[in-house]
């Protein structure tokens, strides 16, 4: 108690209070910052200039999920195709389960490379004119939500993103001397990998 009676020491310990409190208190808006935008992932970008809301990129890697799963059913009845059938299932999941945007980001990668091999190796199997027209379906809507997030909703969201790293970068590397900081997940998918997208003729006639 000696300690805490002499003024200097109580000077210190005031000004130690003061700096923790704003540094966690800094920690704590940035954390809510983060995840505000982080948000917009799941429940879309608002656009000021067409006065809507934007199908978040979330949705959108749903709709690409169902789509897997619907092509997965299809190919499932040709033992030749098990392998990649297996591989689009295991992405499929991986990125239902992924919990982080880059994970998703990764998976959806991931799935988009299986779902177009299939597609290829299923080049080889004899599929009836309904699956035909069912997996063409299901490739369309694919490759059309996988061109709607990487020309609209992926660069929209992760403006919002480097906006705000870009807007709290002093405090953020300040506080980080004491407490970690990281800002906001960004969303890089793999639109059309050289490898992976398949030619206009690569399966339909």
């Amino acid at each position: 108690m000696k300690f805490l009676k002499k003024r200097s020491n109580a000077v210190l310990i005031a000004v130690a209070v003061a700096i923790l409190a704003t540094v966690l208190g800094v920690y704590g808006s940035l954390t809510r910052l983060s995840r505000d935008i982080e948000r917009l992932f799941y429940d879309g970008v608002y656009l000021e200039e067409e006065g809507y809301t934007q199908p978040s990129i979330n949705s959108q890697l749903e709709i690409q999920a169902n789509a897997a799963l619907n092509l997965a059913s299809i190919m499932r009845d040709y033992p030749e195709l098990d392998a990649q059938t297996d591989r689009l299932l295991s992405t499929r999941d991986d990125l239902l389960n992924s919990k982080f945007i880059t994970g998703k980001a990764m998976h959806s990668n991931n799935m988009q490379s299986a779902f177009y091999s299939l597609l290829r190796a299923s080049k080889s199997a004899e599929l009836s004119e309904r699956e035909l027209t069912a997996a063409k379906r299901y490739f369309e809507t694919f490759s059309d939500s996988q061109t709607f997030v990487a020309r609209n909703a992926g660069p929209n969201y992760n403006v919002k993103v480097s906006g705000l790293r870009h807007e709290t970068g002093f405090p953020a590397s300040l506080i980080s001397y004491v407490i970690p900081v990281t800002g906001p997940e960004a969303f890089f998918p793999n639109s059309y990998p050289k490898d992976t997208y398949p030619d206009p003729d690569f399966v339909f006639p």
